[in-house]
């Protein structure tokens, strides 16, 4: 899964993140960019991205402005229910997948001025593989140069991935130029992830 943007070849970490314009910090001590994994696509209505800072920006990114724009009930003119479900199995380790979203907007009112809005999404997959990765080398053999296996390594990786969305919203429309508008954004991400691997070394015996 994609986690991080990189704007006119620079890092991540030369880029502000922010959602519906509000500054969002890394959720690591030790980085400064921030990982969009843990965003539900499903929230977002629209990304604007900036590669230039405008005066009315803060100056607080080299590289450009990411910004968030989440859905709301100002997105739809007729009432929205949906509702989305998806699972699976992962064969390797007979384990279950799955994922849902549900989806709500209204607009109430003869003139539509008060509006909701509400989406919750979750999703669970358990993803594994097991490969084998060797390291070659170079050796004199009866006078000639050979390629040999150095090492190799029994790799088995077993990770599971957890996500839960929330996303809540109103609005009041005064006129067609003026509006209220409250919202709340919660995300969860859990990411657990086991590796295992045994090295066989040749080289050495």
């Amino acid at each position: 899964e994609g986690r991080y943007v990189f704007l006119r070849g620079l890092e991540p970490k030369y880029s502000s993140v922010k959602i519906n314009g509000q500054p969002v910090p890394s959720p690591e001590g030790d980085i400064r960019q921030v990982s969009l994994d843990v965003i539900s696509s499903s929230m977002v209505s629209r990304i604007e991205v900036s590669k230039t800072l405008t005066p009315d920006m803060d100056a607080d990114a080299i590289a450009g402005a990411i910004n968030l724009v989440t859905k709301n009930a100002l997105d739809f003119s007729e009432p929205l229910w949906q509702v989305t479900a998806g699972g699976g199995r992962n064969m390797l380790e007979s384990k279950p997948l799955g994922s849902f979203d549900i989806t709500y907007g209204r607009r109430f009112g003869e003139e539509k001025k008060l509006g909701v809005f509400l989406n919750a999404m979750g999703y669970y997959t358990h993803r594994n593989s097991d490969d084998m990765e060797r390291l070659w080398g170079e050796r004199a053999f009866n006078g000639e140069n050979h390629y040999f296996i150095n090492e190799f390594e029994l790799r088995d990786y077993n990770a599971i991935r957890k996500r839960l969305s929330f996303n809540a919203s109103a609005d009041y429309r005064f006129s067609e130029t003026s509006d209220i508008h409250f919202g709340a954004v919660h995300n969860y991400f859990r990411d657990d992830e086991v590796r295992r691997r045994m090295r066989i070394k040749l080289s050495e015996g």
